[in-house]
């Protein structure tokens, strides 16, 4: 009986210190993931990451009446949609 109690203790041990090494170890991940946050955080709050490119306005020339006449539209309504 005493070996049986002896052999189970020492798996006990064993598997506390693997949890124990378990715990650490995501303790120091989540320490180095709380750093990259900050860095993250304080980029977008300068406004350093953009999804896209801001936007300019743009002078696009609009068409002559003489373009729709050679296209062959003469509907106003038609002219808006193209």
């Amino acid at each position: 009986m005493n070996g049986y109690v002896n052999s189970t203790t020492e798996k006990l041990a064993e598997r506390d210190d693997t949890l124990e090494d378990m715990v650490l170890a995501m303790k120091k991940e989540i320490e180095e993931l709380k750093g990259e946050l900050t860095i993250y955080k304080t980029t977008l709050s300068n406004g350093m990451l953009t999804s896209r490119p801001k936007q300019q306005a743009m002078d696009v020339p609009k068409p002559d009446k003489q373009y729709f006449r050679a296209i062959g539209i003469e509907d106003d309504v038609i002219k808006v949609y193209r």
